[in-house]
């Protein structure tokens, strides 16, 4: 069974926007603990945020022999077929530039992205193995 496995996101990224998150939640709890209706239930409606763009952070990003499997910063995952993928690019997007690879899938039931960073070679081989020796074209020019 042939396993390539990637990171989701560029580390610089995870930490900026781990920042961030942080700063929200601790606001977050910070509107609970004024111990007014209404703060709380704000404060509630911030930490729920939170917590679900925290579900939706992709922690790794593993190409098998038919599919694309995903594992999200929670643990749950998400499988996609290759006959799925729509298109793929390299884009260089966000505050601080970091090269990031990008899967559009379209499925009958699902549609979205897939980031994943990876070596210039290393998504060569990958293209040649998986997407008929497609070269993605850079977004960023």
């Amino acid at each position: 069974m042939l396993k390539k496995e990637f990171k989701g996101n560029p580390i610089i990224s995870e930490i900026l926007g781990f920042g961030a998150l942080f700063i929200l939640f601790s606001l977050g709890v910070r509107f609970i603990l004024l111990c007014n209706i209404k703060s709380i239930i704000v404060g509630l409606v911030i930490v729920a945020i939170v917590i679900f763009v925290l579900s939706k952070f992709i922690n790794k990003v593993l190409f098998l022999d038919d599919e694309i499997s995903i594992k999200f910063l929670f643990g749950n995952k998400k499988l996609v077929k290759y006959k799925d993928c729509r298109s793929i690019y390299k884009s260089n997007d966000g505050l601080i530039k970091a090269p990031i690879n990008v899967i559009r899938y379209k499925s009958i039931n699902d549609s979205g992205k897939i980031t994943f960073v990876c070596d210039d070679d290393e998504l060569r081989e990958l293209c040649d193995l998986h997407f008929g020796g497609h070269i993605p074209k850079d977004k960023t020019k």
